[in-house]
């Protein structure tokens, strides 16, 4: 994770640099600040981290995923009972 200290820039960091770094390489950015951090992140692994957390969030899912990927493909089938 790149890490930027506000005190270290006579500027002020560029905010649309910033993003455009955090969403094309998908990569967090923390502002340490005087007082405070925070971190950026791309639109996209924002939406992908609140997926996750709420698959997670689903009792007995992540146990059945674990389940499912331990199973051999050839035990697997191609027909749906839909």
């Amino acid at each position: 994770m790149k890490t930027y200290k506000t005190s270290e820039h006579e500027n002020k960091l560029d905010l649309e640099e910033l993003i455009n770094y955090a969403s094309q390489t998908r990569s967090p950015i923390c502002i340490k600040g005087k007082k405070s951090t925070a971190v950026i992140i791309s639109h996209e692994e924002y939406r992908n981290l609140k997926e996750t957390l709420y698959l997670q969030s689903i009792p007995g899912f992540a146990e059945s995923l674990h389940k499912e990927r331990a199973q051999p493909i050839e035990e697997c089938t191609d027909k749906l009972d839909w």
